[in-house]
């Protein structure tokens, strides 16, 4: 059985890599990480593991970080937009139809930004990612969130929400 596993995970590692041997190598490597692991973790349970996140001071700093960095990019305001966002533009003076065409023209938006933003995880990390975004993302909402104080007889208050909305999901 165990072999069985091995030869998919030499298979998987085949297709993922340039030749046979860089293969083999990475599968060595993870068979010496899982064999580390079980060293280290022998005698442990789910339990106490889970109890370690918050008693052992280096972890639960490290859990309380990944924590707030979870919860930042949930409530960063992006669902809300994405799903409402029809519902945005028409109290923002959209008749129904422009509004719809509006949420298309965000989920076009969300669409294309998403390359640049794989391509920047994988070039500048997670961590500079956020650090750069969060507070671009943070001006622009609370611009398309202030934008709605434009008195409606104004006709730079839909084109200035829609700049703003469409900046954040830029984001």
């Amino acid at each position: 059985m165990k072999k069985d596993r091995y030869l998919e995970a030499y298979k998987s590692f085949c297709r993922l890599r340039n030749s046979e041997l860089q293969a083999a190598r990475d599968l060595y490597y993870v068979h010496c990480q899982l064999a580390e692991e079980m060293v280290i973790l022998k005698g442990s349970t789910y339990i106490s593991r889970f109890i370690e996140l918050f008693t052992i001071p280096r972890v639960r700093r490290a859990t309380l970080a990944s924590f707030v960095v979870m919860i930042a990019q949930q409530m960063c305001g992006i669902n809300i937009i994405a799903f409402y966002s029809s519902t945005i533009f028409v109290q923002a003076g959209y008749s129904p139809r422009q509004a719809l065409f509006a949420s298309w023209g965000f989920g076009l938006v969300n669409w294309i930004f998403a390359f640049p933003a794989v391509w920047t995880i994988d070039t500048f990390g997670r961590r500079n990612l956020l650090l750069f975004t969060f507070p671009n993302m943070a001006w622009t909402l609370l611009a398309a969130g202030f934008s709605f104080f434009v008195p409606n007889g104004n006709p730079a208050k839909v084109p200035l929400i829609a700049l703003f909305v469409f900046l954040f999901a830029g984001e």
